[in-house]
């Protein structure tokens, strides 16, 4: 594992964005081997450190990739291994909404979160996993027409959870990736957040509000 090099990885990981045109990303990229690059062995994945996402995240930045590359990476990373396994192996779709919280009922930014099976959101120091049926689609924002962020109502019990220093990790995570990633989550970080946030270099969920359903 050692004798790896990130840059390994990037011939396969053009080849597989290109395969994308026209097919399921979801499906092309996981039977490339590509969605568990830096998930756990346990799951599927290749248990890779974060640099080895970056040659597909750079290959997915030149195209037009409609999924939601940074979150689904990162969720088959972080999440329990029921949901990681589907994850890793296409046959479940997640997203993260990196705005509002499950104790506010309403979230939103999650790349193309209409598709999800699962959406990872906002609750307390940390973050909860909800089903697809505890979140209410309210409307699609933004400009990238290839990549819609949707904002949610949700309620219910989660899931799964993650703690705060999982939650904490995962966004840094996020932010690392989305400086090396055209898609999904950099659109976020790259937006202009609260004078908080700025400082932390992560949001901090309280000045930086989902957008109203009514805008």
């Amino acid at each position: 594992m050692e004798m790896l090099d990130p840059r390994d990885f990037a011939a396969t990981a053009a080849r597989a964005i290109a395969a994308c045109a026209g097919a399921d990303p979801a499906a092309v990229l996981a039977e490339a081997g590509l969605l568990g690059v830096i998930a756990p062995e346990a799951v599927g994945g290749l248990g890779l450190p974060l640099r080895f996402a970056v040659p597909l995240l750079e290959a997915a930045g030149g195209g037009e990739l409609s999924f939601p590359l940074i979150e689904t990476l990162l969720l088959a990373r972080h999440l329990p291994a029921d949901v990681a396994e589907a994850l890793v192996a296409g046959a479940a779709r997640g997203s993260i909404a990196w705005a509002g919280s499950l104790e506010r009922g309403v979230v939103a930014r999650a790349p193309l979160g209409a598709e999800a099976d699962w959406l990872l959101v906002r609750h307390g120091d940390g973050a909860a996993l909800l089903p697809r049926a505890a979140c209410t689609p309210r409307e699609a924002v933004g400009l990238d027409e290839t990549t819609p962020e949707h904002a949610f109502a949700v309620a219910g019990p989660p899931h799964a959870a993650l703690g705060a220093d999982a939650w904490a990790a995962l966004q840094e995570e996020a932010l690392l990736l989305s400086r090396r990633g055209g898609n999904s989550a950099s659109r976020w970080w790259s937006s202009r957040p609260c004078a908080t946030c700025w400082r932390a270099r992560r949001c901090c969920w309280k000045a930086c509000a989902a957008p109203s359903p009514a805008r």
